[in-house]
């Protein structure tokens, strides 16, 4: 299971301030609720992949292709955002922030997936390396 780095320490939260905004929130409630989503996705048990890429390139094959091309099995819907995947053998995840990496059995890196778990502004892609 991979460990969650949050965007924000203790300290920085609480400079934050907590009277209400415009969502009905305090600044310190809202991004407690983000890097709730956050770590819930980071730390689960399953490998949580988005289903969206952020293409650079003509390549527009759908993401589960390309998951599978890379030897990802299992690949089943989870919500709105993310797929459930098995990973091959040996690969490994660690997330900081928003962002969360993937390295191959070899330790070199292969995906840079990131996730935003704002409830206004909830997005995730992934960055699929060579």
């Amino acid at each position: 299971m991979s460990k969650y780095n949050p965007n924000y320490t203790d300290e920085a939260i609480r400079r934050e301030g907590s009277a209400p905004n415009l969502t009905g929130r305090s600044p310190q409630d809202c991004v407690r609720v983000e890097e709730s989503a956050q770590r819930a996705v980071a730390e689960s048990a399953s490998w949580l992949l988005a289903k969206k890429m952020n293409w650079t390139s003509d390549d527009k094959r759908p993401v589960k292709d390309v998951l599978g091309e890379l030897g990802f099995t299992a690949i089943e819907e989870h919500d709105d955002l993310f797929f459930k995947v098995q990973p091959p053998k040996g690969w490994t995840k660690e997330t900081q922030g928003y962002w969360t990496y993937v390295k191959d059995q070899d330790g070199n890196s292969r995906i840079s997936q990131f996730f935003k778990g704002a409830f206004y502004d909830r997005d995730a892609f992934l960055n699929i390396s060579k």
